[in-house]
């Protein structure tokens, strides 16, 4: 399926499930505001499933969704050369009870420059912000790069679990690797290495 187009043409109800066969997708920007989904790649087991943009996030989530049972879960991608003036190069999700993010691969993905939109420059790949409860399992980025903080990930205020994270070649001004505030999370078997920070530690976790 074109998920891109499935999500924009259909009225995916609460609990759509969206498989996404193997190969190499052009997206656009995939909101799925305020609904309770999953959307998984048929390929799971060795991410052959592309999606690529030249300029855009590829998944943006940011509807204040308060019921709580809601669940989004994205897995089993390699996200390719997303870029946006936004949060989040890749993925930016706000404001939402359940997020699982699992098998998945971010390359070569932007956010920034700094200033030029409300909250530009936060999380190269990844972006989660008021998130209940999430999970981040068997990620990989590589070359992701956040003009401002987050090289590869920026979390604020999100509490749930952080296992198999490996991150590399990544850059931001304040934690290269990843930046944390307001966070409060199990984490376990984080590999963060070959990153660039401008102005102070490669890691940044205030937690709170």
């Amino acid at each position: 399926v074109d998920v891109v187009n499935y999500l924009d043409n259909t009225e995916c109800a609460n609990g759509c499930q969206v498989w996404v066969h193997p190969g190499t997708y052009d997206t656009d920007n995939i909101n799925i505001d305020g609904i309770d989904i999953s959307i998984r790649s048929l390929g799971v087991s060795d991410n052959t499933t592309l999606l690529s943009r030249t300029g855009g996030r590829l998944f943006r989530q940011s509807t204040n969704v308060t019921n709580m049972s809601y669940t989004l879960l994205i897995e089993g991608f390699t996200l390719a050369s997303g870029s946006t003036e936004y949060p989040g190069g890749s993925i930016y999700i706000s404001d939402y009870p359940n997020v699982v993010l699992k098998d998945l691969v971010f390359l070569s993905t932007n956010s920034g420059p700094v200033n030029s939109n409300p909250g530009a420059g936060l999380g190269g790949a990844i972006n989660l912000t008021g998130v209940v409860d999430a999970t981040l399992e068997n990620i990989y980025i590589d070359g992701s790069i956040s003009q401002g903080i987050g090289g590869g990930i920026y979390l604020e205020n999100v509490s749930g679990t952080l296992s198999e994270i490996e991150i590399r070649n990544t850059k931001g001004t304040l934690g290269g690797g990843m930046y944390f505030t307001g966070v409060n999370a199990s984490i376990e078997d984080i590999d963060i290495s070959g990153c660039k920070t401008t102005t102070t530690d490669l890691y940044e976790s205030p937690f709170g």
